[in-house]
């Protein structure tokens, strides 16, 4: 594998996995009955203030300026833009595997509910 094509490869990487990152914190958040928050406070004032849109649209930008960044460092010096490159991945892998394990451990949606709402009989 050449150097030039390993920041390529890993802002792939990075890509895909925010998309993961972003799947599953709209999963987690939509499905818990608010269980789950996000964490990222700058995340978590654009969701609170523009939905699941917004966030959306803060994640892609957000892919958008470390994709940047790592261009710009990789013209000047390549083992520093795969450094921040792997860090990056690195960084939302971690998210992404706790979001899993979070998926994991979410009550079922019907159980979930039942739990809310105890059954009454009517007697005739």
């Amino acid at each position: 594998m050449t150097p030039r094509r390993l920041p390529r490869l890993l802002i792939t990487l990075f890509v895909l996995l925010s998309a993961a990152d972003l799947a599953l914190t709209c999963y987690l958040l939509g499905q818990s009955n608010g269980q789950f928050y996000e964490a990222n406070w700058l995340a978590g004032s654009v969701l609170t203030r523009f939905g699941f849109a917004g966030l959306a649209v803060f994640k892609v930008l957000m892919v958008v300026f470390v994709s940047t960044l790592v261009g710009i460092i990789a013209a000047r010096r390549p083992s520093a833009a795969r450094r921040v490159a792997s860090f990056a991945c690195l960084a939302v892998g971690i998210v992404v595997v706790y979001s899993v394990t979070l998926c994991s451990r979410m009550e079922p949606q019907s159980f979930a509910l039942a739990r809310q709402a105890p059954m009454t009989f009517v007697q005739r």
